[in-house]
């Protein structure tokens, strides 16, 4: 398994921890002020002026714009 904190840093993005959640910027949209939330208890990021969401998986298939299963694949890839 992959820790979903771990590996969105590893894409670029940059997330600083508040209380139990990490935030930053939203890579899907213009955002000045931070939006993206990262749960690393539950695995799951939400962007909460998009509306984007789900886990590393789907967040690599977003940013790609590849299907699940590729996404999957790459993440192999990326762990070994």
């Amino acid at each position: 398994r992959v820790n979903v904190v771990e590996g969105l840093q590893s894409l670029g993005l940059v997330l600083n921890k508040r209380g139990r959640e990490w935030v930053g910027r939203c890579p899907f949209h213009e955002d000045r002020h931070p939006s993206f939330s990262v749960s690393e208890n539950k695995g799951l990021w939400c962007c909460f002026s998009c509306n984007a969401g789900g886990d590393l998986v789907s967040f690599l298939a977003q940013r790609k714009d590849i299907s699940r299963v590729e996404a999957l694949l790459l993440l192999e890839e990326m762990v070994g």
